[in-house]
């Protein structure tokens, strides 16, 4: 997850792609398959990736409304989560 944030801001062409092929879907699926692995870390790195962590701004919009949607949004992602 680390690296995929890293790639994701990093290089503008690769999140137009990951909103292509509906890739943070994808991300929401394999989380859900590995519940068991999440944590604090993988959830603040998961709302760096959708653009709600910015510790220099405080702002009421979501820069990326299709992560957000995906990731964020589907709660049984993070429902059973230790």
């Amino acid at each position: 997850v680390k690296a995929l944030v890293c790639v994701v801001k990093s290089n503008p062409l690769a999140s137009k792609e990951m909103e292509r092929i509906k890739g943070y879907q994808l991300l929401a699926m394999l989380l859900k398959k590995k519940r068991s692995l999440l944590n604090s870390h993988i959830l603040h790195l998961t709302f760096s990736l959708v653009g709600t962590v910015d510790s220099g701004h405080e702002t009421s919009i979501i820069p990326n409304s299709t992560a957000f949607q995906d990731l964020l949004c589907d709660f049984e992602v993070w429902l059973h989560a230790p």
